[in-house]
């Protein structure tokens, strides 16, 4: 299924949401503590939720997790979804952002992640699928399914240089139900290599039985700019289809672009493009195609 992000910060979520649903996705991604969350979450026209839930990535910098917060935070959240929504057919899925960041001082890419900080992830990581589990075990019946799942976005330095990053340093001694890509590193290579990466990455994870897709690993970012393309809109939205088709062909079952609206400038401080909907309000070409791949699809239908 392919949907968008919200979260740009120059446009009320209310007006990014009131998009998604004419863009007939019913798929949202936003942040736990978004102003409008509730209603978000009542809302039928969204079944799938993806939530940077408490995603800070100050909590465990430190290498010391606040287990008892940690733990008491997500366990209250889920067991709230799942009350709330035990007769509903929602699906919450919970996790980070970008979690190499996270690991990274600086983000600085050129260095291993310090030894501290992927065993406070770990730990981080443990504590909050601990608790997600617990209140799941609460809820057997329910329609409304909770998941958790580890985002990455430096996978290809563990790939090709073996360094030190959540695949290959934080995966193998944690639990999840699936995996993220924030995918701008790897996106334009060809399907074959993006498969061999997927092969490396489910060669360290370990998932629990949980998820319901054959499939466990999921795109939770990818995009071209429009500037790359002179803003030929057609051309932007013939690379983005393109790099989707890569990412369809392997199964992922959530495919998400960045962004709604565009939330990244160049030096001269005009757009990058990054959008659906451009800085003028206009529905660019790819807003149009993303809309008849969701119909096909049968996320949704034209909405007001």
């Amino acid at each position: 299924m392919i949907g968008t992000q919200q979260l740009v910060k120059k446009v009320p979520f209310t007006v990014q949401v009131r998009q998604t649903r004419e863009l007939c996705s019913n798929i949202i991604k936003c942040r736990h503590d978004e102003e409008g969350i509730k209603e978000i979450l009542d809302d039928p026209a969204f079944k799938y939720y993806f939530i940077w839930f408490r995603s800070y990535g100050k909590s465990f910098v430190s290498g010391k997790v606040d287990f008892e917060t940690e733990y008491g935070e997500t366990y209250k959240f889920v067991m709230s979804l799942l009350d709330k929504y035990q007769n509903q057919d929602k699906v919450f899925c919970l996790g980070n952002w970008e979690g190499d960041w996270y690991l990274l001082p600086n983000n600085d890419k050129s260095i291993d992640a310090p030894t501290e900080r992927i065993q406070g992830m770990i730990e981080w990581h443990q504590i909050r699928f601990s608790a997600i589990r617990t209140a799941r075990e609460k809820y057997p019946d329910s329609r409304a399914k909770v998941f958790y799942y580890i985002e990455m976005n430096r996978v290809t330095d563990a790939w090709e240089k073996n360094m030190k990053r959540i695949v290959n340093e934080v995966l193998p001694h944690v639990q999840t139900d699936f995996v993220s890509l924030s995918s701008w590193e790897l996106q334009e290579k060809s399907t074959e290599d993006i498969a061999s990466i997927f092969d490396y990455i489910n060669s360290y994870a370990n998932y629990s039985d949980t998820f319901p897709w054959e499939q466990k690993i999921v795109i939770g970012e990818f995009g071209i700019p429009s500037y790359r393309f002179g803003f030929d809109g057609e051309k932007h939205s013939d690379a983005n289809v393109e790099i989707y088709n890569k990412f369809k062909t392997l199964n992922c079952p959530f495919v998400l672009y960045w962004a709604m609206y565009n939330n990244e400038f160049k030096p001269d401080g005009k757009p990058k493009g990054l959008w659906l909907i451009d800085d003028e309000g206009n529905k660019v070409p790819f807003f149009h195609t993303m809309q008849k791949m969701c119909i096909e699809q049968g996320q949704g239908q034209l909405g007001p």
